[in-house]
């Protein structure tokens, strides 16, 4: 049968046409997209900015993975004001011009000139938006716009900002003390509508913010994504030098072996093994296991009820474990509360502590599961100090600052929790809001520690409302 030239051509064009349309419809699935949702609109502003220029020097979409960004940022007038009603110093931040408000980027690895070092040279793609990022909606959107448009067998979504713990995270126009933040609920919602909405969930959440390895906050994401990593100690800045941990996605994809999930957060853990200024501590979460965790921690609080230990007791083993908030510095008030999980329930295990067996093996089943859920771990070294105050040699002719150095490595296991020794605390409208996650509700861990609080004031164990603590033997003068 003999077919015409122009036939032949009309063909080809609607082969070409019906290629396009499918192009169009079905976009390449790559091995893993990196969702990054940078929320710099508050007085991270500067490094927020930063960060997407960080990431685009070392690496971003290429045909074997997708980086899209969402940045929030605060307008410089407006990140001033902020700077001085802190009593920081503010610098412009010179970097992409001076706009406030939300935009989306397909992120691009870039060899910028010195004209461009100012400059973030990713594509923006959608319309910028006024919409803070801690804001929970702002989020859900980003991770359907992600999850639709640019399909990979894996998923990654990195959240970076302040972080408060179990307070959660996330902030716009102040820090993680108050102010506008995206609760442990309204985070793990927003994976929900984005899996209702695509049909998919992120295998890995990386929180790059402070203090965020707590059980409450694994607990409410455990069925949001597979993996959970992030810090149970405060991070610093230096976290946000995120094109590294990207470009080495993108290099395994390229030698044919994709990297796994499993394998992925592994890499993400190890990654600040030389890198203590970004994160002293830094774990990977089983997301899924954290219904073993909280099971086992319900029977260690309900056998602690029934038990006669004395509250005195149950207090040591709390002081004894973990605390978080250290700064070179100073601990900080309230962060401190924050302790360790697999210690304080190793410390319930100590036969000389506590003669009840029964809250022994309790405590030991859930060092069990707090071993299981986390897959790997990181805990640094570090170092205080502590000013005692000012004084003058005996000529009168030198002044020194009398101070304490403590040294230690940080008994850090992956989780922490909440266990609040300070009537001040268990008394004030943040517990009330603590009361209500769901890690909290069903162990009644809660009301535990509420009512443990009540029986060490009757037992006069307190002093301006806060519990007498005995020394922590893992800060050791030098």
């Amino acid at each position: 049968m003999h077919i015409s030239s122009s036939a032949k051509a009309a063909t080809a064009s609607s082969q070409r046409k019906t290629a396009k349309a499918k192009s169009e419809e079905a976009p390449e699935v790559k091995d893993w997209t990196v969702l990054m949702y940078i929320a710099g609109d508050n007085d991270l502003e500067p490094y927020a900015a930063k960060m997407m220029q960080q990431i685009e020097d070392k690496c971003g979409t290429t045909k074997n993975i997708n980086v899209v960004a969402q940045l929030g940022r605060m307008d410089q007038a407006s990140l001033k004001k902020l700077y001085d009603g802190q009593g920081r110093e503010y610098e412009p931040t010179n970097i992409d011009g001076d706009w406030g408000g939300m935009r989306r980027y397909v992120v691009t690895q870039q060899d910028r000139g010195k004209d461009e070092d100012t400059k973030i040279l990713s594509k923006c793609v959608g319309k910028p938006t006024d919409k803070k990022m801690s804001n929970a909606t702002a989020l859900a959107d980003f991770l359907v716009y992600g999850m639709k448009n640019y399909p990979s067998k894996h998923t990654m979504v990195v959240l970076a900002d302040h972080g408060g713990g179990w307070l959660g995270a996330f902030t716009s126009d102040a820090s993680a003390s108050g102010h506008s933040i995206m609760k442990p609920d309204e985070i793990a919602s927003a994976f929900k509508i984005a899996e209702t909405a695509t049909g998919k969930k992120p295998e890995v959440v990386d929180m790059v913010a402070c203090l965020m390895a707590t059980s409450e906050v694994a607990y409410q994401m455990k069925d949001r994504a597979k993996y959970l990593l992030a810090s149970e100690e405060i991070g610093t800045t230096a976290s946000f030098d995120y094109g590294p941990i990207i470009a080495g996605i993108d290099e395994a994809s390229q030698s044919g072996k994709a990297v796994t999930p499993k394998t992925l957060v592994q890499n993400i853990v190890h990654h600040y093994d030389d890198q203590p200024e970004a994160f002293k501590t830094k774990s990977a979460v089983d997301l899924p296991k954290m219904e073993l965790v909280k099971d086992t921690f319900t029977v260690l609080v309900d056998t602690l009820k029934k038990s006669k230990i004395e509250p005195e007791r149950i207090a040591a083993a709390i002081e004894a474990s973990q605390n978080f908030g250290i700064t070179t510095e100073a601990i900080y008030p309230f962060y401190d509360q924050i302790r360790d999980l697999r210690g304080l329930a190793a410390n319930l295990t100590d036969g000389e502590l506590v003669s009840d067996k029964k809250v022994r093996a309790a405590a030991k089943a859930v060092v069990a599961a707090v071993d299981v859920a986390v897959v790997d771990n990181l805990a640094h070294e570090y170092t205080r100090y502590e000013v005692k105050g000012d004084g003058m040699t005996m000529d009168g002719k030198e002044k020194f600052t009398d101070y304490r150095e403590f040294k230690g490595k940080y008994d850090a296991h992956g989780l922490s929790v909440f266990a609040p020794l300070s009537d001040k605390l268990v008394k004030s409208s943040k517990m009330a809001e603590y009361q209500g996650l769901d890690f909290t509700k069903e162990t009644g861990w809660g009301d535990f520690i509420t009512e443990l609080n009540a029986k060490l004031i009757e037992g006069k164990k307190s002093q301006d409302g806060v519990v007498a603590r005995p020394h922590n033997p893992e800060q050791t003068a030098a």
